[in-house]
């Protein structure tokens, strides 16, 4: 598959799927906080899902860089006022300020782009991360307001329940995503060797989502990560 046929379907899901949340907001349908982490992770899986479909040529990463790339511009031009959109900025910015998107959306498309240049579709521990960041995260906030449970005592907006589902999806998201490469060609099997690998790294992720980082937390997580899979992935 050619790689402005995989962008080209990868903007129409991200045009489509944004118009949706925005509107379902706008209608309060939704709450912003669950359509921001639909976004979250219908995005993020979708991008680093179409890495396996990129050609085997030297531009691909770079190809594949582009739709982070333009989203970490998209949200930068919302957090500075330059574009204005109300509904998007209830969405995706947890206190409703458009300034809180440099921290939150912006970092987390920016944490993307660098991933998918420096690790790209060959190198486990970026993969594993991103993996994190797109599941365990979300896992973190959804099971942590729904499920009641204590306080973490280094960080009380953070649960007991919301660290573990992080570290619970963070490793199957990405164990199931190292072996989705794997049978792809892009890594060595089998894709039973990545589980123990895996755990370590969203163990790792789900550590520093924990701390209390606020909205930078799209960064520190997947960047601890992806620390822990340069040691763990040999």
């Amino acid at each position: 598959m050619s790689a402005p046929a995989i962008l080209g379907a990868l903007a129409v899901a991200a045009v489509a799927g944004g118009g949706a949340l925005s509107v379902l907001v706008q209608r309060r349908l939704l709450k912003p906080w669950v359509a921001r982490k639909v976004a979250h992770v219908s995005f993020g899986a979708a991008v680093l899902g179409s890495w396996i479909f990129f050609p085997a040529t030297p531009w691909a990463r770079l190809w594949a860089a582009l739709p982070p790339l333009v989203g970490a511009a998209y949200f930068g031009a919302l957090a500075s006022g330059r574009l204005r959109h109300a509904s998007m900025v209830r969405a995706g910015s947890r206190r409703g300020d458009p300034r809180g998107l440099l921290a939150g959306p912006l970092g987390y498309m920016g944490v993307f782009a660098a991933f998918t240049l420096i690790f790209w579709r060959h190198r486990p521990e970026g993969i594993a991360a991103l993996a994190f960041l797109v599941f365990g995260d979300a896992a973190a906030e959804l099971v942590g307001r729904w499920v009641p449970s204590p306080a973490l005592p280094l960080n009380r907006r953070k649960t007991l329940a919301g660290t573990l589902a992080a570290w619970g999806a963070g490793w199957l998201a990405g164990w199931r995503a190292l072996a989705a490469f794997a049978a792809a060609g892009y890594l060595p099997g089998p894709a039973a060797a990545y589980g123990a690998p895996a755990a370590a790294v969203a163990l790792a992720g789900a550590l520093a989502e924990s701390l209390p980082a606020g909205e930078a937390d799209n960064v520190v997580a997947p960047v601890a990560g992806a620390v822990v899979g340069l040691v763990v992935f040999g």
